[in-house]
């Protein structure tokens, strides 16, 4: 192992979800788990990325991590990091709030320890990203930058909370003229964190856009894929001065028409992430392949990415994708697990996973929110 990987090598749970209180040790290189489907494999992927980052990447509120019978869940943990070993312990409340414990230190917000335990999944679910609406590319952006940059977490929150004010204000101006002077200060507020973050966005999506190409040409050299970035507003210099001024701009110019459909119709939450293959967008001309190709492509420039901006290797969660992939994508898949660090996997085959790989693995077979360590060769492979 690498010593830049964090290895997970016990995780706890604790009436979070289907499992009640279940215990689990992973493999530092590759751990399996195998099952049915609605056995729980999912729910013990993302009890790891909830402690990751946070939050679920099934966007799940709070409550719905707890077992639906209990009061509170518990995600514990231990790591280790070269010869530092770490325990956290992540609290899960349907009536405070989350907190977290690392080596017996309480934080006072889970993004205190930004870009200690990082990762990257990867679900059927993140071909959305390619074909379907730019929410979901946003939320692509928004899933890398919050891992290791603090600031861009902070001011992405504090953007949303005056978005939603201003939004509300906007829904009530045509009968309150007094409301337009309000306005002015939350335009003044939205227009500051929103150019920290359009700033932000473009400086990442430049070394993205490198890393995604170099990955793309390993997968498909016989198409040319790029991304672009489509900010909202437009802007030529990402010097954040000059953005809020940008944006303040923009703000006061649509305010009739935002105010006429009581939302805001300029801003961060309206950017995109633009894909194209050979010149089109992948979105409407892309294959069923080339979108695979391209989400895959994706996910690997992700963890390229935090692995540069970080300096550790996140750990890759894969659910279920090795069933979505053709044997020319598993071997690119298979190829990047073997260079890299920690991965888990979930299946529902056996038969999707390499015998070689089977063989090194740790295997946790799942059933009915119970896991017990399997011999692959007893499991009929």
């Amino acid at each position: 192992m690498n010593e830049n990987g964090l290895v997970l090598r016990e995780l706890g749970l604790v009436n979070y979800r289907n499992y009640k209180n279940a215990h689990f040790g992973f493999n530092p290189h590759l751990t399996i788990i195998y099952g049915e489907n609605a056995a729980g494999k999912t729910n013990l992927l993302e009890a790891v990325r909830v402690l990751s980052t946070g939050s679920s990447h099934r966007n799940s509120p709070d409550r719905e991590l707890i077992n639906w019978d209990e009061e509170e869940s518990r995600i514990a943990a231990e790591m280790d990091y070269g010869r530092k070993q770490y325990q956290a312990e992540l609290r899960i409340s349907k009536t405070k709030r989350k907190s977290l414990v690392v080596n017996k230190v309480k934080l006072r917000k889970h993004f205190e320890e930004q870009g200690f335990f990082p990762s990257v999944i990867f679900t059927p679910d993140d071909l959305k990203i390619v074909k379907e609406g730019p929410e979901n590319r946003r939320n692509f952006m928004d899933s890398i930058a919050s891992q290791y940059d603090r600031a861009y977490e902070y001011h992405k929150n504090r953007y949303q909370k005056i978005l939603a004010q201003r939004n509300s204000l906007l829904k009530t101006a045509p009968e309150r003229e007094k409301c337009l002077d309000t306005l002015d200060l939350w335009d003044e507020h939205l227009a500051e964190s929103g150019a920290i973050i359009l700033s932000k966005r473009f400086e990442f999506i430049k070394e993205l856009t490198v890393l995604f190409g170099e990955s793309i040409e390993k997968i498909d050299a016989n198409s040319v894929f790029k991304l672009g970035y489509l900010p909202s507003p437009l802007f030529d210099d990402p010097d954040t001065l000059l953005l809020k001024d940008v944006f303040i701009s923009e703000l006061r110019g649509s305010r009739i028409n935002d105010m006429n459909r009581g939302a805001t119709g300029v801003g961060p939450h309206r950017d995109d992430l633009l894909i194209s293959i050979d010149g089109r967008d992948a979105r409407s001309f892309a294959s069923q392949g080339q979108q695979r190709e391209i989400t895959l492509a994706l996910k690997i420039a992700e963890y390229a990415l935090l692995r540069k901006k970080i300096g550790k290797f996140p750990i890759l969660l894969l659910d279920d994708v090795m069933s979505e992939l053709d044997s020319t994508r598993r071997a690119h898949v298979y190829k990047f697990l073997a260079d890299n660090a920690q991965s888990v996997i979930t299946t529902t085959d056996l038969f999707d996973i390499e015998k070689d790989m089977l063989e090194s693995a740790t295997i946790i077979e799942i059933e009915n929110g119970v896991g017990r360590v399997e011999d692959w060769t007893a499991l009929g492979r």
